[in-house]
């Protein structure tokens, strides 16, 4: 039996890093015993498949408190994509809305309709549940978290399901910026009325390269 999200939660400022990538490999293979069984739903009554998809969902929320996720802050997600747009040489696609945010996570509370979280926790990709459809999550890895992935990544052989996962990488002195579906990059007016403030992108830019953790915080 897996903790709670609230109970993870507690545990993760002083959790023991293995004690925390068992949970999180335990709630993967938890999960992906759920979704075969809603996959083919044939012989499960309505009653049983309701039980069945709460519990998907109480799972998901324990393996966001297990990596610290807290809700993106759109100042940094305005960041990731001016660095990836200028990297990539490519134009992130613009919704008709704002930002998607919420007030939750870091503290065992994640609403199962909000997919923008951010991971405070190191984690490597194969403890990443493979979530599908309206269950998919969109991660921004600040450098916190990436600085503890493998350098030769093959970004393209993740198997991560319909899970996006948006990464900031130190270079350096700089940051890089990069995605494993560039083609699913996407931009909000709130972003881009950010990016077109010119002093306070400066300012994140600055921050960024002075320190990646300080500015994780200062936009939070």
């Amino acid at each position: 039996m897996c903790n709670s999200a609230a109970e993870v939660a507690q545990f993760i400022p002083a959790g023991d890093p293995q004690r925390l990538r068992e949970q999180r490999l335990q709630i993967k293979n938890l999960l992906d015993s759920l979704d075969s069984l809603l996959d083919r739903p044939r012989g499960l009554d309505r009653r049983r498949y309701d039980e069945l998809e709460l519990e998907s969902r109480r799972l998901r929320a324990t393996f966001l408190a297990s990596v610290g996720a807290v809700a993106t802050p759109m100042p940094l997600y305005a960041l990731w994509v001016e660095l990836w747009e200028n990297l990539s040489g490519q134009r992130a696609h613009c919704r008709d809305y704002e930002f998607p945010t919420i007030a939750g996570g870091g503290d065992g509370i994640y609403p199962w309709h909000h997919s923008e979280w951010m991971p405070t926790a190191p984690l490597q990709f194969d403890e990443i549940p493979a979530w599908r459809g309206a269950d998919a999550v969109h991660l921004l890895m600040p450098p916190t978290v990436t600085d503890a992935l493998p350098r030769n990544l093959d970004v393209a052989s993740l198997k991560i399901g319909h899970n996006l996962v948006y990464a900031l990488r130190r270079r350096g002195s700089s940051l890089t910026a990069w995605t494993d579906v560039p083609e699913r990059v996407y931009t909000y007016p709130d972003v881009e009325a950010l990016r077109a403030d010119l002093a306070a992108m400066k300012q994140l830019r600055r921050a960024a390269l002075r320190s990646p953790e300080t500015l994780l915080w200062e936009v939070m």
